[in-house]
């Protein structure tokens, strides 16, 4: 599974933030934000989340099944290959693909 991910990110101390994501062969090769993310137009889906469930999600707190099920992401694009990505969102590869951005941002509420 290949795909490029927008995640748009709203209500965070930036305003809205978007990070994207290229993922190759099942493994994401990486993770960008500001300008480069947003540039990107693309992108083969567009995922959009509030800043809590963004940063509930990088910490691995909550499910990205569980959030799309529950209508708090609204997905824009290409669902087929939202449903393919969903196992990845669950491996130690993407948690921690996460969690470097998560270094690299700042995301204090």
């Amino acid at each position: 599974m290949s795909a490029r991910v927008a995640h748009v990110i709203t209500g965070t101390p930036q305003g809205v933030v978007v990070c994207g994501l290229v993922v190759e062969d099942g493994r994401v090769l990486s993770v960008v934000t500001g300008r480069a993310a947003g540039a990107d137009s693309g992108a083969d889906l567009t995922i959009t989340t509030t800043h809590a469930d963004a940063r509930r999600l990088a910490a691995g707190e909550l499910d990205a099944s569980v959030v799309v099920m529950q209508g708090r992401a609204k997905v824009a694009g290409d669902v087929g290959k939202l449903l393919a990505l969903l196992p990845l969102t669950r491996t130690p590869q993407y948690r921690s693909a996460l969690a470097a951005l998560h270094e690299r941002t700042t995301t204090e509420s």
